[in-house]
C-alpha cells in the first residue's frame, strides 16, 4: 500500500497562515501490518488536523508514525530534490541524514525519475552522487497521473477543476513532461 503525502516544512500552523509554507512531496510505503496502521494515522491525521486545500503533515508527526514504512524522497517537490536544485547541498544532506537516521538504512530511498524535464535530469545526477556518497539507495520511479497518452487531455481537464481554471487559460497550472506509464 502506498500514499502521497504532503509535508510541511514547519510545525502544524493555523490553517490561516498556510499559504506561506511550502509544501513538499513524498510517497510513503507500507512495509509490514505497523507500516499499514501507520499510514492509516498519517492519512487520518492530515485530513483532521492539517488540511488546508490538500491534507497534509509535519516532521513531528511523521516521526511519531514513521515505524514499519518506507519513504522515498520525492520527485522535484521534495524536500531534497528541492534543496539540490535550489544549489543548497547542505540543506540537501541535512535532510537526507534526518530521514536515513530516523528510518533506518533499509527503509528511505532516494526517487530519481526521467519525464523529460530538464530539471529532472539534472537533480537525477545530484541524486546518484549523493547516493554514492552517503550510501542510501536509490530507487526510479515514475510520477503517473494516467495510464494512456490519450488521457492527457481529461488530465488536464482534472487539474482545471482542482485550481479553479479554464482550458483556455494560458497561466494556468498544465502536467509538464510524461505522466503516462
Amino acid at each position: 500500500v502506498c500514499i502521497y503525502m504532503f509535508f510541511l516544512m514547519i510545525r502544524r500552523p493555523p490553517r490561516s497562515t498556510l499559504f506561506p509554507y511550502t509544501t513538499l512531496f513524498r510517497s510513503l510505503l507500507a512495509r509490514d501490518e505497523i507500516g499499514y496502521k501507520n499510514l492509516m494515522v498519517l492519512s487520518s491525521k492530515a485530513y483532521q488536523e492539517g488540511f488546508y486545500y490538500k491534507p497534509r503533515i509535519d516532521h513531528e508527526l511523521f516521526s511519531s508514525h514513521f515505524q514499519g514504512l518506507i519513504a522515498l524522497s520525492g520527485c522535484l517537490k521534495g524536500e531534497i530534490p528541492r534543496a539540490l536544485l535550489n544549489g543548497d547541498r547542505e540543506k540537501a544532506e541535512a535532510d537526507l541524514s534526518f530521514y536515513s537516521e530516523l528510518m533506518g538504512k533499509d527503509n528511505f530511498y532516494l526517487e530519481i525519475m526521467d519525464h523529460g524535464i530538464p530539471e529532472q535530469k539534472q537533480v537525477n545526477e545530484l541524486l546518484i552522487e549523493l547516493s554514492r556518497r552517503t550510501g542510501v539507495p536509490l530507487v526510479a520511479s515514475n510520477d503517473c497521473h494516467y495510464v494512456l497518452k490519450e488521457d492527457a487531455f481529461s488530465q488536464e481537464v482534472l487539474l482545471c477543476i482542482q485550481t479553479a481554471s479554464k482550458l483556455d487559460d494560458e497561466k494556468r497550472m498544465r502536467q509538464i513532461g510524461r505522466a503516462h506509464v
